[in-house]
């Protein structure tokens, strides 16, 4: 997260506003906002290493970290639940599954996404974007946003494609 009007102030070399000031109004995964996180031929952009790609049957590691000041993070990727093993670097006596995760500043979490087989030809009725896709998103909705703009925020592609 970032709160532009401080990273400004900054620039210009004006007074520095104390941390507690701060108010963040960009939110991103892997430092990009989407759509910019996305393989897209016309953008200066590209960073494709943050769309989750997955196949049929293969279990997944996801690690989440919040390394933000004041946003709690509630990761949900739409038509997957998860098994939480692991938090902050160690793992967890009882595993836990979910399908959203608040995640508060600092914190890490290992989660495992056990990809049923044939989810490569599923369409996710609340994305309608293709079979196998879906969208990995903040449950806060104050970070689906960028510069007050919707959905420029921390949202990824949770794509699911057809073993090779």
């Amino acid at each position: 997260e970032i709160d532009s009007q401080y990273m400004e102030m900054l620039r210009s070399l004006g007074h520095i506003r104390r941390g507690l000031d701060w108010e963040s109004d960009y939110f991103m995964i892997n430092g990009r906002i989407f759509t910019d996180n996305l393989k897209n031929p016309l953008s200066t952009v590209n960073d494709p290493g943050t769309r989750i790609v997955a196949y049929d049957g293969e279990t997944v590691l996801i690690r989440l970290m919040a390394i933000g000041y004041d946003h709690i993070y509630i990761w949900h990727p739409h038509g997957h639940h998860g098994l939480t093993i692991g938090k902050d670097g160690r793992k967890l006596k009882s595993p836990y599954e979910h399908d959203s995760l608040r995640i508060g500043s600092g914190e890490r979490y290992d989660i495992l996404y056990k990809i049923p087989e044939a989810t490569s030809k599923r369409i996710c009725l609340s994305c309608n974007i293709g079979p196998g896709i879906s969208v990995a998103h903040d449950h806060n909705m104050k970070g689906m946003v960028s510069a007050g703009v919707y959905p420029h925020g921390a949202m990824t592609i949770f794509d699911i494609r057809s073993k090779p």
